[in-house]
Order: structure tokens, then sequence, then C-alpha cells
């Protein structure tokens, strides 16, 4: 487990009911449906690109093959000006 804030990794064990984490931690003795090893890896839930350009480059690419092959799994646009709808400050 890499929890970001500098800190040695620690290997841990994750626990997915449905499409939820449940638990991470110890689950050695716990009993499951099923099993991926993941020894040497590292398992990430998705990253957030909060800045892209998809609103012009899902035309070119709609499958955005790019995109989950970098960890991406939540884009973002229009936040530099370029949105077709009214964002600013109230």
């Amino acid at each position: 487990m890499v929890d970001g804030s500098g800190n040695p990794w620690v290997a841990a064990d994750i626990e997915i009911v449905g499409d939820r984490i449940t638990r991470i931690g110890d689950r050695s003795s716990a009993t499951a449906s099923g099993e991926i090893r993941a020894d040497g890896f590292i398992v990430e839930s998705g990253f957030i690109d909060p800045h892209s350009h998809a609103r012009v480059g899902i035309f070119k690419v709609p499958t955005a093959d790019n995109v989950p092959l970098q960890g991406v799994t939540t884009l973002t646009e229009g936040n530099d000006g370029s949105s077709p709808l009214p964002v600013g400050v109230q």
C-alpha cells in the first residue's frame, strides 16, 4: 500500500464486494469467492485528469485508448475557459 505521504510501502490485502473496496489490511484469514494475486504490483483505483482537452480529442480517438493505459479513469474538461457551458464564479 502506498498512501502518498512518503511513508514506506506496506503489503496489504484489498477486499472488494461488488464494485466497492470494503476493507484494506490483513485479510489473510478471510474467505473469498475469488482471488487476484498482485504480489509485486501496485493496485490503484484510478486517477483523475484534472486538465484535459478530451472534448476535442475524443472525436479523434473515440475509444480514448491512451487514457486507461495511463491509469486515468475520469477526465474533466473546460476548466481553462474552453467549456461550451457557463463555468465561472457566481
